[in-house]
Parts: structure tokens; sequence; C-alpha cells
């Protein structure tokens, strides 16, 4: 079974996902057997995480999967590693999500463990054609062609195949822009806006090429020019770049309309935010993947499903989403669409807690003892996307009135983080929850609780 990724122009050129064979661990002296085989229509590849295809990581992960009767994987292990941790999780999980054919002992199906290698690998342009992919482009920066301008410009900024020199390709791609090639603008945008950090005068000239790439229909440009309108507060004129940038098919933008979609109470909003959802996971924004999840295991705007919500944790975990490494470990301590696997669900809130800098992580912080919620049965509430865009944050105190079977039957603000859409979304998420219901002398009883929910954003 071999999985191709979508071409990328001038980097590593194709990634390859390669499941290289099932190979049955031998079981001596047992007649008439057959081993564990892969539905190959029931088994999706693992998408190939961003942040280690960009690096160029590549390997091999060998895993061990105990496969059960009915063809479902009971346990996984990896065996060998591919050298990168996060590569060989990615493998684990896409194929303990696969069904099986099972083995068979007499024509019956019985358990059986089978080891399958999963093979990363990327296929780059050899040197001799990135030699003459430069050769070309030189000569036709020499002719004055804005393309070639542009190629051997980026090529040359960025250490492309190329002694890396920046000012040499920083002069290229202002000429290739000034002949009004929409990719060379935007990329004279992005180089402009890197030296504003410490070059003031630099903004504005990044802003006036990246006006012109987005009046090309360029739709990186377009998502640029939005989020700059929108940081400075000209929602309206962001807005309306951003939509533009959308019907570009411009994923970054889908994803970012999707998840501040999936928040309105207007008709409509909540499946257009999961039609934006799932087309910027298809097109490679993997991010957007958390978002998604979220729907798929709160059944918002979908119909509830939590394989698919670990499947899509899964992928947006791979690509550094903290919030995806707490959702996915509460799937795992609950064996919720996934094995149940307390190992893993501490391994991945390990690597969440360490990681600072994607900071997003409301939490519980204290409940009054008459009836406690049973976490673990929680899925956290969703960060509203226009709080986060305002940095937002606080403490909500919530009353919660929990009935015998300790279900939430109804829910207060008794006191406000200071922002109504954070109350509100607490108090969604801890709704959800069940709870061990308050008892006198061992018979439940309906009861008030209260629970205070912190959100807080870590710089």
């Amino acid at each position: 079974m071999i999985f191709k990724s979508a071409q990328m122009h001038h980097r590593p050129s194709l990634a390859s996902i390669v499941l290289l064979a099932c190979m049955p661990i031998a079981t001596p002296g047992m007649a008439q057997t057959t081993a564990p085989a892969i539905d190959q229509t029931r088994c999706d590849k693992a998408p190939y995480p961003a942040l280690e295809q960009a690096a160029g990581h590549t390997g091999k992960s060998l895993l061990r999967l105990l496969i059960g009767e009915n063809g479902q994987v009971r346990e996984s292990a990896v065996m060998s590693s591919s050298g990168y941790p996060v590569l060989d999780l990615a493998a684990q999980e896409a194929l303990e999500r696969c069904i099986f054919h099972p083995a068979t002992e007499n024509g019956k199906p019985v358990a059986d463990w089978v080891e399958i290698p999963y093979a990363w690998l990327l296929d780059n342009t050899s040197p001799e054609q990135l030699q003459q992919q430069l050769a070309q482009w030189r000569a036709g920066a020499e002719r004055g062609e804005a393309q070639s301008r542009f190629e051997l410009g980026r090529a040359l900024f960025d250490g492309l195949g190329i002694a890396r020199d920046e000012d040499q390709g920083k002069k290229l791609l202002r000429l290739a822009a000034g002949q009004g090639l929409a990719s060379a603008q935007d990329k004279m945008a992005d180089i402009l806006m890197e030296e504003s950090r410490e070059n003031k005068g630099a903004a504005q000239e990044a802003v006036a090429w990246m006006r012109k790439a987005a009046a090309q229909n360029n739709s990186h440009a377009q998502m640029g020019l939005a989020m700059l309108m929108m940081r400075a507060g000209q929602h309206n004129a962001g807005d309306a770049w951003l939509e533009r940038a959308i019907s570009n098919n411009h994923p970054h933008a889908m994803a970012y309309r999707g998840a501040e979609l999936l928040d309105s109470d207007a008709p409509g909003d909540i499946q257009r935010a999961i039609e934006l959802l799932a087309k910027a996971v298809e097109l490679g924004a993997p991010l957007a993947s958390y978002d998604l999840g979220a729907a798929y295991a709160q059944g918002h705007g979908v119909v509830r499903d939590d394989k698919q919500a670990a499947r899509l944790y899964s992928e947006a975990a791979a690509n550094g989403s903290r919030l995806a490494k707490v959702a996915l470990a509460q799937l795992y301590e609950t064996g919720q669409g996934v094995l149940k696997l307390p190992a893993r669900a501490r391994r991945l809130r390990q690597e969440a807690s360490a990681d600072p800098a994607s900071g997003l992580a409301p939490e519980p912080v204290s409940t009054s003892a008459a009836s406690t919620p049973l976490w673990h049965t929680c899925n956290w509430p969703r960060w509203p996307r226009e709080a986060l865009r305002k940095g937002q944050q606080g403490t909500v105190k919530l009353a919660l009135l929990i009935d015998e079977d300790g279900v939430v039957r109804d829910a207060k603000v008794l006191a406000s983080s200071g922002h109504p859409l954070l109350d509100q979304a607490a108090s969604d998420g801890v709704k959800r929850c069940l709870f061990k219901p308050y008892a006198e002398q061992g018979k439940p009883m309906p009861t008030w609780t209260s629970v205070q929910y912190r959100w807080q954003i870590e710089s």
C-alpha cells in the first residue's frame, strides 16, 4: 500500500508514506491458519506531520499489532523507531484505526499478532535537476523575465539549492514584483514584514506590496491583509479580504473563518463552519483538524463520532496543537473512539504541559464537594475564537443543578470571568460532563454544586 502527498515545488517534492508489508509472527505447528491482513478499503493513510515533513525527517517505524477476532486492533507497540517519535506515533495511531481481516485457524477467526513496517519518505529533486533549473532561471532573469527573476530570487534569498545571498535575492524579487508578478509581490511583503520588526519603515512598503498582490487574487496576500486589518480594528475590511481569500481556496483562511463560525448562533453558520473546516483540512491546514475534531467530539453541527474526532485530534496533535493533545489524551483515558491507553494519555498531557508557547489551556480549578465532576467524561470547551483574538481571559464560577443520574439539568453564572463569551463557553462545556450524584444515606438526590473554570492565555 503506497500513499503519496501533494507535490511541493522547489522543496522536497514528494512526500510518500509507504506501508511496506504485513509480516505475521510465525506460529509453529498450527495447521490451516491464515495471518491477519489489512482491509485496504478500511485503512486511511497517516497524514505526514507537517513540521516533520518541513524538517525533512524520514525513517521507518516497525509496529506490532494484536488483531482481534473482529478485525479491530486490541493492542499496539512500536518495535523499532523511525528516529522521530512524532512519526512513530502518527503511524501507530493510523494503524490502530484500521480494520483487518483477522487471522483464522481451521476457518475460524482468532486473535493474532502482526508486524507492519511503516516507511516515511521524502523524494527530493535530484541535484542535477536543480542545477538545470537554476541555469534556466539565470538565463531567463538575464532576459528580464519576471517569473525567472522570482524563482532565482527566491532560491537565492532562502538558500534553496544554492549559496544564500539575501541581498541579490531581494534585488531580483523586487524587480519581479515591480513587473507586476503577484507571487513576487507577496514574497516581498513577507520579507519586509519580517524586517519591520527592527525597521518600522519597512512595514509601509510591505503593506503596499501586499495590497498589489491581493488585488491580483493572491490568496496568501489576501489572508495576510485580512489579519493586519483585523488587528488594526478594521473588521469589516478584514472580513472582506478574508472572504476573498476563502473564495480562492486559501486553507488557513477557511480554517480561521470556520473556527469563528462555530461560535455563531446565526442560522446556517454552523453548517458553513463544518464545510470550511473540512475543506481546510483537505487542502493542508492540519491545525484546523482540532476545531473539526471538537465538533465531532461534541456532536456540534455533525453527528457525534468519537473515532473521527480521534483521527482529527491526532493530526492536529502531530502538528503541534496543545489543545488537540489534551483532547486526545482524554479519549485515550476513556477509550472513546480509540484504544484505552492511559500511558499514552499521560505522555500526551506531559507533551502539552511542556509546550507553553502553544498556551491555550482552559482548565477546571475547583469544585464544591456536593457533587463532583467525572472529568474523564468531559470534552474541554473550545476557546471562543473572538475572545481569543481579543486576548480575553479570566475565571468563571458556575452553579450547576445535578440530577440523580449525574446529568446537568441547569447552569447559572455565579461569578463572571468578565467576558460573556468565555462564561457561555465554559457553561456549555461543563454541562456536557457527567457528575457523581450527591447521595443521602446512599440514595442519589438532585443537588446544586459549583465549579470554577479558568481561561488563561500563557505567554
